[in-house]
């Protein structure tokens, strides 16, 4: 297994981190590198400083994936002094639960477009998302 040089939990939007006190994404992110470093003495750079959620939206769970999708285009950023430390780097974002997509795949566009090579994304749990049950 090829293991990513950079690990990015997936940034929480300032006020609701101030909300809730804790990012659940960046508690995943540190366990599983330290794990990771540990079994197989891989060096795994875990970064909280690379990216920015600049919008603050409706908490994605209450939106249908097209408005997820739509919301989250452009709510991230990166900080423009950490260019040169993801130039052709393979990343791994961290995110605690993936339903659509949206917010993990915004976060990696914004990565592929500054000129990361690869962009991985790992998460706890894998759901699909079904407006309707019947």
């Amino acid at each position: 297994m090829e293991y990513p040089s950079i690990v990015i939990p997936l940034p929480l939007h300032w006020k609701k981190l101030t909300y809730r006190s804790f990012n659940q994404s960046q508690i995943i992110a540190r366990l599983l590198t330290s794990d990771i470093q540990r079994l197989t003495q891989k060096t795994l750079n875990l970064r909280t400083d690379i990216a920015v959620r600049t919008v603050h939206g409706q908490a994605q769970h209450l939106l249908d994936r097209r408005k997820r999708l739509q919301g989250i285009r452009q709510a991230f950023n990166l900080r423009p002094q950490t260019a040169a430390d993801i130039h052709q780097q393979t990343i791994a974002i961290v995110d605690d639960v993936v339903t659509t997509g949206a917010s993990a795949s915004a976060l990696a566009r914004t990565l592929l477009e500054a000129g990361v090579h690869r962009v991985d994304v790992w998460c706890i749990a894998r759901t699909s998302w079904n407006k309707n049950p019947r």
